[in-house]
């Protein structure tokens, strides 16, 4: 492998797109049989990995290992059910098994139109609003018969929450009313909704009156309560504020009993801006506060209800408007606690109750910590900066073991996701003005907060900033790695927990599994194999697995007894669904080796003191609203382990072999924050590697010590 090209460990970049639909063996070995891929057709390939044909071909291999095979109905109305759970990657597999045993049905254009019908709706609960686009038109475009209409209703109406979503809203009402005209009296209702809101947004302020007279009259849950809703938010639009406050506090007070908390969060909501909208600011922090705190007590679950009206809920938002107000009247400590609430809550939104063996949330204590907690836990010389992303701007605390402050950045959450996009794109393309792209984010993010030279620094990230590699960020004359170590932590619950549970005498007991068999050579990555030979060498100890035996019930059976784990291998990150984010190991007795997200939960760490996964993406989550870093990341401190080296894009394999040797080196004097420091910056100061793509991509997450 070229290791100019850059793509060795990520089989030349395109895993991603294997992990993008969980393809089947086959496909990705078709894929990835290509070497040398430029980063345009890279991304071409992963435009077009959730295809017909590659959803057909994975569709088949489940079909066929499926002990209760099932005819393409059936597995569309499996699709839909799952769909209506939230269990969007195991719908968008129903719908692909549809799609092939529809592929040879006397009725494959009624098949192929219901199949991407529900892929589009799993696209679009997901937030992949292109794809869901891209299915939803496709669908119309099937002769489904005397069905049509089944598909039409259903599919006019995801086109319209994409646009809603994406702030069209003229191009929603467009789309809503065909969904209207084929519906059935029921779906009728949802629609009817959702074509309020795109009405109230729009700012067509009669037509929305007009629709919600209408619907008005529809009394049975949820949808009672999102016209309420609406209506309460149409009074405060309208600036009738006394208004709103009373029906936002009529609106939650008449909530159904099943659903009420919820409710309760947004009338609270609503009043808090209502009051804020009247000059009284006492009032609205006091409603914001309580906001919150209903937020916190709401039971996690998927709530497809939001979608079906198009009252899409982000409960980051009440808690982003929250720290705002409290910001604002200059309560620092009670903004962070808040901010760390929110983290919280966005990990259960997320995990809602789907893994199973091990508590989900065991590693995140349920009360928020106060900055105090933080600093105690400080060296001399460290900082914490904590941030949280609002929709208007960014809050930043720097917190050092004496002081805390905080910091309004000017950067808006779009304006923020654009130049984290462009600086991530720069590193991955190996562009050479890189510098320009990680100054630029340098002066939003760290020049502002005026750490103090020398400074090492613990980065508690939040939303698009979980994908920022800070160590690559340049200041004019260095980048940030230069002044000092870098650690992340994706709360301070995390890391308090850490703190307080850490056993500093535990033996260094290491175990690695590199190169594992996956049946194809164009696969192969020599160079992991090299990076467990070597890291062997410097660990005379070390238990190694590779090829065959680097296997995912050896992974599982042997792992959790070792105080150091070390995977190279290919990972793949899955966008739908993260807790299907997996490591591909080897297979074994006819299982599968995909060492899965989901499975780590129901895995023992508490002995560990350091897991790094030497892949690609390992670290990554999905950047939509909230916090959702809920990938390897999280799986793995949740199992226990209090200290993770994980990478953010597709990282090559021979640099990589380079940086985990001297890494692991320097881990026999020094602490792990300041080994892969000083891993980095040895790798950075090789010709061929300078550029932030080959040695940026690690972070350390969790304990530095």
């Amino acid at each position: 492998m070229d290791a100019k090209s850059g793509f060795g460990r990520k089989a030349i970049f395109l895993a991603s797109v294997v992990c993008a639909m969980s393809f089947g063996a086959t496909q990705a070995q078709q894929i990835t049989a290509t070497r040398n891929l430029s980063p345009e057709l890279a991304k071409a390939l992963l435009q077009d990995a959730a295809s017909v044909n590659r959803l057909t071909a994975e569709g088949k291999l489940l079909h066929e290992s499926n002990p209760n095979p099932r005819s393409w109905g059936q597995y569309c109305g499996s699709a839909w059910l799952l769909n209506d759970q939230g269990e969007l990657r195991k719908a968008i597999q129903a719908a692909s098994m549809a799609l092939f045993v529809g592929s040879t049905d006397v009725n494959r254009e009624m098949a192929y139109a219901f199949a991407k019908r529900d892929l589009a709706i799993s696209y679009s609960y997901s937030g992949n609003l292109e794809m869901a686009q891209k299915y939803a038109t496709e669908s119309i475009s099937h002769n489904a018969g005397s069905q049509y209409q089944d598909i039409w209703s259903v599919s006019y109406k995801t086109l319209g929450d994409v646009a809603s979503r994406k702030g069209e809203h003229v191009k929603a009402i467009e789309h809503y009313r065909k969904a209207e005209s084929y519906s059935s009296v029921g779906w009728r209702r949802l629609v009817r909704i959702s074509l309020a809101n795109a009405y109230f947004h729009a700012r067509q302020d009669d037509n929305a009156s007009a629709m919600l007279k209408e619907i008005s009259t529809y009394g049975q849950s949820p949808l009672k309560e999102m016209v309420a809703r609406l209506g309460a938010e149409m009074a405060l639009r309208a600036g009738r504020v006394d208004e709103a406050v009373t029906k936002f506090r009529e609106y939650g007070s008449a909530a159904e009993k099943e659903d009420g908390d919820y409710h309760r969060v947004w009338a609270l909501d609503g009043e808090a801006r209502a009051l804020a909208a009247k000059g009284d600011k006492r009032g609205a922090l006091i409603a914001f506060q309580d906001a919150t705190a209903a937020a916190e007590k709401v039971r996690a679950r998927f709530r497809s209800e939001e979608f079906k009206t198009g009252m899409f809920g982000e409960m980051d938002a009440v808690f982003a408007r929250t720290i705002a107000a409290l910001g604002d009247a200059g309560e620092t400590d009670r903004a962070f606690q808040v901010a760390e609430a929110a983290r919280a809550r966005a990990l259960a939104d997320q995990i809602r109750g789907r893994v199973q063996g091990a508590s989900a949330l065991a590693a995140t204590p349920t009360i928020s910590p106060a900055i105090g907690g933080v600093q105690a836990i400080l060296g001399a010389s460290d900082v914490a900066i904590a941030y949280y992303v609002t929709e208007d701007q960014t809050f930043a605390w720097l917190i050092s073991p004496k002081d805390a402050s905080i910091t309004k950045l000017a950067v808006k959450r779009d304006d923020l996701r654009a130049a984290i996009q462009r600086f991530r794109a720069a590193i991955v393309e190996r562009a050479p003005d890189i510098k320009d792209h990680a100054g630029r984010l340098h002066n939003i993010l760290i020049k502002p907060l005026n750490i103090k030279s020398g400074s090492n620094v613990i980065v508690i990230p939040h939303d698009a900033l979980h994908h920022v590699p800070f160590q690559a960020l340049w200041s004019g004359d260095q980048f940030l790695l230069a002044a000092g170590s870098i650690s992340y932590a994706p709360s301070a619950a995390v890391l308090l927990h850490i703190a307080k549970t850490r056993n500093a005498s535990r033996p260094r007991q290491l175990i690695a599994f590199g190169n594992p068999d996956l049946g194809n050579q164009s696969l192969a990555l020599p160079g992991a194999e090299r990076e467990v030979e070597n890291i062997k060498a410097i660990f005379p100890g070390a238990v190694t697995f590779v090829g065959a035996e680097a296997s995912k019930p050896r992974f599982i059976a042997e792992a959790p007894r070792y105080t150091m784990i070390h995977v190279a291998a290919h990972a793949e990150f899955d966008d739908v669904d993260p807790l299907y984010s997996r490591v591909r190991l080897a297979s074994e007795k006819n299982q599968s080796g995909f060492l899965e997200a989901r499975d780590i939960y129901g895995l023992n760490f508490r002995s560990a003191t350091l897991i790094t996964l030497s892949a690609c993406e390992s670290g990554m989550s999905r950047i939509t609203r909230g916090d959702e870093i809920w990938g390897f990341s999280r799986s793995f401190l949740t199992a226990g382990a209090p200290a993770l080296v994980l990478s953010l894009w597709p990282v090559a394999d021979q640099s990589t072999e380079k940086l985990m040797t001297t890494f692991y080196r320097e881990l026999v004097t020094v602490e792990p924050r300041a080994a892969l420091r000083q891993a980095q910056l040895e790798v950075s100061r090789m010709k061929e590697y300078e550029h932030p793509f080959f040695w940026a991509a690690f972070n350390l997450t969790g304990d530095w010590r």
